[in-house]
């Protein structure tokens, strides 16, 4: 396993990799990459008209100042609220993006693998991402910088947050007492109870924030847990979103649970809800993200200086 400061190096040659022109043909008139679904891409001329299908990459191209080019955005792309003003797809539903006449699909992890062909059968190149670290997500904003001739805008994007996270994990480093492991659990859904298990970004942020996922003793990467496995890990801090149940869930809700008083985490007041627009969109607003769990998990730390 790769130590901190190996993935560091590592993300920061395949940024220079990406950014250098390897795999272009003709510079600055073809790009060609590989995709998460490990399909090479090739794009011909500057995309002009792109779809987003994940929230994550409208953040993406917002940042990367696409605006005018986003034809079209899913209902759940929020964020910035501009987006918002933009014409809406479905996944699901193939109409609506050929209505668009997009030149660049870009999709996420859910998205059925049926659309992704529909559509390559049409002649549109769809590229797949998926990232589950931060270093997965800085390396597709640059991946998306360099497929729409927004390398420059990329460079300084991906190196400011690299750059970010260098710093926070040198102060985490320092700070984290390998034997004195602060017990994380994430709370994804209330009832059946699901958390996050390995090679998921939450997962990711919690241990880059110092802290050990008791999900990772579970299997699959969104396992279900018990009550009795809760009682059982007895967790240091627990986590969760405003939206891990059907009504805007608390701190005070979850504390009232029944036998929840035997947590740890609950008896020492270490419950936290956060946005889950931040932290479960592994874009632009990762650094922000991993700042909270930082804040919940080791509050000792002091990011600002």
């Amino acid at each position: 396993m790769f130590k901190q400061a190996d993935r560091l190096l590592l993300v920061a040659l395949m940024l220079v990799l990406i950014f250098s022109g390897y795999g272009e043909v003709k510079a600055n008139v073809e790009v060609k990459l590989l995709d998460d679904l490990g399909k090479e891409i090739l794009i011909q001329r500057e995309p002009q008209r792109i779809i987003s299908l994940a929230p994550s990459i409208t953040e993406i191209l917002y940042e990367l100042n696409l605006e005018e080019r986003v034809v079209g955005v899913t209902e759940f792309c929020d964020y910035p609220a501009r987006a918002k003003s933009k014409s809406k797809v479905d996944a699901k539903n193939l109409e609506s993006m050929i209505a668009l006449n997009p030149d660049l699909v870009l999709a996420g992890g859910i998205v059925p693998k049926s659309t992704i062909k529909s559509l390559e059968d049409l002649g549109i190149t769809v590229v797949g991402f998926n990232p589950n670290s931060i270093e997965e997500t800085i390396t597709v904003i640059a991946k998306i910088a360099k497929l729409t001739g927004k390398k420059d805008r990329g460079r300084e994007l991906t190196g400011r947050l690299t750059a970010e996270l260098h710093s926070i994990r040198s102060k985490v480093e320092r700070a984290v007492n390998d034997k004195d492991v602060v017990k994380v659990f994430y709370e994804v859904w209330k009832e059946p109870l699901y958390t996050v298990g390995k090679n998921t970004f939450i997962n990711d942020l919690i241990e880059q924030a110092g802290g050990y996922n008791i999900g990772t003793k579970a299997t699959g990467s969104w396992p279900q847990y018990s009550i009795e496995q809760l009682l059982a890990e007895n967790p240091d801090v627990y986590i969760a979103t405003y939206d891990s149940w059907k009504e805007r869930l608390t701190s005070t809700k979850i504390k009232a649970r029944t036998n929840y008083q035997y947590i740890k985490a609950i008896r020492d007041d270490r419950v936290y809800i956060f946005d889950a627009n931040i932290i479960n969109r592994p874009g632009p607003r990762i650094i922000k993200a991993l700042k909270l769990f930082v804040q919940a998990i080791h509050p000792e730390i002091d990011l600002e200086n």
